[in-house]
């Protein structure tokens, strides 16, 4: 069951790495959240919730950064925290 707690929903997650998504779509789960990731035609990151009938959600706010893939399932205040070993 997903979470209902709004301090994590307004979170940002790293669901998978940049080198492991590609056009194919990649299920997890994010708190108690099925979600499908995958590639545009472009390369961007897509997300999408899987629904309780099998559907897909409209996109999710996803970004790539620090080689990783990130997403909120909620409407985050602050962007994704600063790895400053990244830099």
């Amino acid at each position: 069951m997903k979470t209902t707690d709004r301090a994590a929903l307004d979170d940002w997650y790293a669901v998978a790495t940049a080198a492991e998504l590609g056009q194919a779509p990649v299920v997890t789960r994010l708190l108690g959240q099925d979600i499908e990731l995958c590639r545009d035609e472009a390369g961007a990151p897509v997300i999408r919730e899987i629904l309780n009938d099998g559907g897909r959600s409209r996109a999710l706010p996803a970004q790539e950064r620090y080689g990783c893939i990130w997403t909120t399932l909620g409407r985050p205040n602050k962007d994704i925290f600063d790895i400053a070993e990244s830099h």
